[in-house]
């Protein structure tokens, strides 16, 4: 946690303490009995394969993660404490399995517990307990009440971490990463209440529902390969493209790469980030249809003839053109389109400028202009390139988004000093020949 803000630092110790509390509050004052046990061990087990097997959506540039919907069906068939519990458990085998952060396991497993404490606490209040959810009208306003209590409170305290490390409002943040949400939050829920309904009827039945979980998972799973497949031909002649000059070799995986650490540092939503991947790797893609204009152009020029930005223009266009018809790539059309517009509104394919202009077209402008500096300057490089950033800081806020601009400053400047701290540390040797160097 060390790279964090001291009052980042103390939040997340606090949403530890906190789940930590409630499971102290909510434990019981006699043993969990017999059926409760074998309901939580079945849970566990589907909950952390759930956490380590989620659902890819066909169509989406996201995935769903079942165990909201497992630890929901925990808080209709057991106690509070038990479901709190079980969110604890699942989060923490969860993320060891997956070798994330401790602090990282232990903010996801306070962030669980306290969802669910909330959701336990209010449902188990409000619904009668011998009735499943659907069965009167009041059950089913408690589960309503009790699961938009669990993901308002989860979402909330992780999006209040994510906020404060990039130090953008919470609103702002909490309503970009809200339609990610949404879907899940339905999916889930059903997937909660059809658990519960199973359960009642006894275990076997429960375990009937693997059938069609499996089948389903497995047709998502070869749907979605068939996608990346289209997706990995779309970028492989993106690649071919950008080999055919020694002067851009690789140049759309290193943009791809730098768009994505922005991405990433801003808190965009995984799909977010996952379109722009996409964009950035095919953000040339239009020069299969012409020469490579750009190339004519000195990197980090101020100043355009209309002939030099009409066909950096056409190039951007044909890509959004190509990025349009295949389904993989449609919605990054505008990203594409729009990624040689400037800021200031002085060279532009549409009556735009500033924040109008697509996030993701300014991302990977900023990512691009990069790169061409450090083309330019003889070393293509996914490094800190002095000449570049002195370059690029005069793009700020004429070509370039001041506000990306300095966050991408400040990450290249920040990988760079930990990577120069590394290489002082005693004992430190870097690759050499015959020991996997090259």
């Amino acid at each position: 946690m060390k790279r964090f803000s001291r009052r980042v630092q103390i939040y997340i110790l606090l949403v530890i303490v906190g789940g930590c509390a409630a499971l102290l509050l909510a434990a019981p004052s006699e043993p969990v009995d017999g059926p409760e046990v074998l309901l939580l061990a079945a849970l566990a087990v589907s909950g952390v394969m759930a956490g380590m097997r989620p659902l890819p959506l066909v169509g989406r540039h996201a995935i769903i993660d079942l165990t909201g919907g497992i630890l929901l069906m925990a808080v209709l068939l057991a106690t509070p404490f038990s479901a709190c519990l079980l969110a604890a458990v699942v989060s923490i085998f969860s993320g060891v399995l997956l070798r994330r952060r401790p602090w990282n396991i232990l903010f996801n497993a306070g962030a669980e517990v306290l969802g669910i404490g909330v959701a336990g606490t209010l449902y188990h209040r409000i619904a009668d307990p011998a009735l499943l959810p659907l069965d009167s009208i009041r059950n089913a306003e408690a589960f309503l009440i009790s699961a938009a209590g669990y993901w308002l409170v989860e979402s909330a305290l992780v999006t209040v971490l994510v906020a404060a490390r990039n130090r953008e409002p919470f609103l702002r943040t909490y309503a970009r990463n809200w339609h990610e949400v949404y879907v899940q939050c339905t999916l889930l829920a059903l997937l909660a209440v059809l658990g519960a309904a199973a359960w009642h009827q006894g275990p076997a039945y429960a375990s009937l529902l693997l059938v069609p979980a499996v089948a389903v998972y497995q047709l998502m799973s070869i749907t979605k390969l068939k996608q990346e497949q289209v997706i990995h031909a779309i970028e492989i002649i993106a690649e071919v493209l950008d080999r055919r000059n020694p002067f851009t070799f690789q140049h759309s995986q290193r943009v791809a790469h730098h768009a994505v650490r922005i991405a990433r540092q801003m808190g965009l939503r995984t799909s977010d980030v996952e379109l722009l991947r996409r964009a950035a790797l095919i953000h040339d893609i239009g020069k299969l249809g012409l020469g490579d204009p750009a190339e004519e152009i000195p990197a980090g020029k101020d100043e355009l003839t209309e002939y030099q930005f009409y066909s950096l223009k056409q190039h951007a266009q044909l890509g959004a053109m190509i990025a349009r018809e295949i389904p993989a790539f449609e919605d990054a059309e505008d990203l594409i389109r729009y990624h040689h517009d400037w800021f200031d509104g002085s060279h532009v394919s549409k009556d735009h400028a500033g924040q109008d202009i697509p996030l993701g077209a300014r991302i990977i402008a900023v990512a691009d202009a990069y790169d061409t500096l450090c083309m330019a300057n003889g070393e293509a490089t996914l490094a800190l390139d002095p000449k570049a950033v002195e370059a690029l800081r005069t793009m700020g806020g004429r070509r370039l988004d001041p506000e990306l601009l300095e966050r991408f400053l400040q990450l290249i400047q920040e990988e760079h000093e930990g990577s120069r701290s590394v290489a002082q540390q005693p004992g430190f040797q870097g690759a050499s020949p015959g020991k996997g160097g090259l």
